[in-house]
């Protein structure tokens, strides 16, 4: 997960409005890097299949904005506010997402690798048929989100809010959950999901609640 933790941005980004970043590139057939875009307010944009390399966002305002089909390689999400917006099918590889929201975002069959989510929250958004690889969640709240059919392979959680959620069929075999909270979490009726995976006591006794068994310390 080491490697997870290493970003690069350019010394000096170049601030500049995406609306105009999106239509060179179009023109241009090229992607939208070395830049930093800060204070950026859209609604409804459609910024599909448009590649992203070497970027900072920092205190944008996106809603219902289309990103799907776009990649993401070496960016950095800081304090930004995106709100059902469509990224289905995009990939993700070394990005930080910092104290940011994606309330109501759809990620369907999306790729995370080598990335992190840092005290940010994805409550009621969509993972389901992703790939996570090398992911961190880091004191993130992912609230009746959908995270179904899933594949994970080196997915760390600290502090991680699951509660609520779907995983149906996103398996957890080596993933520590002990400090994270996934209460009301929906599973198969035999706790596939959980095999293999580090839970502590409490989240042990509220599992066997389930089947009507009183558990008592």
């Amino acid at each position: 997960m080491e490697s997870a933790k290493k970003f690069f941005l350019p010394q000096e980004p170049l601030d500049k409005d995406l609306t105009d970043a999106v239509r060179l590139v179009r023109d241009t057939a090229d992607e939208i890097s070395d830049l930093k875009i800060c204070g950026q307010v859209l609604s409804g944009g459609d910024i599909s299949k448009i590649d992203f390399r070497n970027v900072l966002f920092r205190d944008c305002c996106f809603k219902e904005c289309n990103f799907t089909k776009s990649s993401w390689i070496n960016a950095h999400f800081q304090c930004c506010s995106i709100t059902n917006c469509c990224f289905e099918n995009a990939y993700w590889s070394k990005v930080l997402i910092e104290e940011c929201k994606f309330t109501g975002s759809d990620f369907l069959a999306n790729i995370f690798k080598e990335s992190i989510f840092k005290d940010s929250y994805f409550q009621y958004a969509n993972f389901n048929e992703s790939r996570f690889e090398n992911l961190l969640i880091d004191g993130s709240r992912l609230t009746n989100s959908e995270i179904s059919e899933c594949k994970v392979k080196n997915l760390e959680l600290n502090r991680a809010v699951l509660n609520e959620r779907n995983l149906f069929r996103t398996y957890l075999r080596g993933v520590d959950i002990t400090n994270s909270d996934i209460s009301g979490v929906i599973l198969s009726k035999d706790f596939a999901e959980l095999r293999g995976a580090a839970i502590n006591s409490i989240q042990a006794a509220e599992l066997i609640r389930t089947f009507g068994i009183k558990v008592e310390f």
